[in-house]
């Protein structure tokens, strides 16, 4: 079965005109890049398909990442730190992180 897996990250003080400087502002919030790092390889070793939207309006940043399988989710999972150091400096540079959202698709 695979695992549709939703964040949603808001900067509501923000004033970015495309998805492209969101996401550079969100990957100069990261203190630990090593959950990058893990995430940039599980991609590439084709565990996962994203796909990433930004409303304008809101600003807010929607990644929705389809695990091809539960048990490529479980290991992801389990390899989390949690929040940790990035959830801190995020929320330093403005932007909120609601809890994540998953369901068997």
């Amino acid at each position: 079965m695979a695992i549709k897996q939703t964040v949603v990250f808001t900067n509501s003080a923000a004033s970015f005109t495309s998805i492209d400087q969101a996401l550079a502002s969100m990957n100069a919030a990261l203190v630990d890049v090593a959950q990058k790092e893990e995430l940039d390889t599980r991609n590439v070793a084709g565990e996962f398909t994203a796909d990433v939207w930004f409303d304008l309006s809101t600003q807010t940043v929607t990644i929705n990442r389809t695990w091809l399988s539960e048990a490529n989710f479980n290991s992801y999972k389990a390899s989390w730190p949690g929040e940790g150091p990035n959830k801190i400096s995020f929320e330093e540079a403005g932007w909120i992180c609601s809890p994540e959202t998953t369901e068997v698709i």
